[in-house]
């Protein structure tokens, strides 16, 4: 009889790692192709904006969907393999929350605050919570703090750079005003 090959967690680890990081870069090709008016009229963007057009609009969002898909099945993989249910529902919830970043109607991107509490919960909590999952059964307090910080650190970044996105969004129609924007101007 062939023997059954199982997972250990040394080879869950590399598994959830590239099963995160899939979420994270899923989001670039689906943005992309809502995206590709806006960012071919924002400086810095251009290439996003030709290189989605010279893949398709509708392949590159496919590419997005397609890097979710694996993405969450490299997360039960990794599940079946440590045991830890958490990895895989932290995933979904990452995809969720690009979806909901993402598509309309919802569309937080366009939604003040919204929009980078939400990459920095997916890009800074939340990728270091399920890889840490992958690891440990057990969060330490200290771990806590951490994550909690590098989500923090990662919602500031991305509020500085949602402003010189808010002149393009403005420039195809998107008239709504980003607070994060008006309140940084106010200051």
């Amino acid at each position: 009889t062939p023997e059954i090959y199982t997972l250990s967690l040394h080879d869950a680890l590399p598994i959830s790692i590239v099963g995160c990081y899939g979420m994270l870069v899923a989001q670039n090709p689906l943005n992309g192709s809502k995206d590709v008016v806006a960012d071919n009229r924002t400086a810095g963007k251009g290439g996003i904006s030709a290189a989605t057009l010279r893949l398709g609009v509708q392949t590159s969002a496919r590419f997005g969907w397609v890097e979710f898909g694996v993405s969450v099945l490299l997360g039960a993989v990794t599940t079946v393999a440590v045991h830890r249910p958490v990895v895989v529902l932290v995933l979904v919830v990452m995809f969720v929350l690009n979806v909901l970043y993402i598509i309309e109607p919802v569309r937080l991107k366009k939604r003040g605050y919204a929009n980078p509490v939400t990459l920095g919960v997916i890009f800074g909590f939340l990728s270091c919570f399920v890889t840490y999952c992958a690891v440990r059964p057990d969060i330490a307090p200290s771990a806590w703090a951490i994550f909690t910080g590098i989500g923090l650190i990662q919602i500031g970044r991305v509020s500085w750079w949602t402003l010189p996105d808010r002149h393009a969004d403005a420039s195809v129609g998107r008239s709504e005003e980003r607070r994060v924007g008006k309140e940084c101007r106010s200051r």
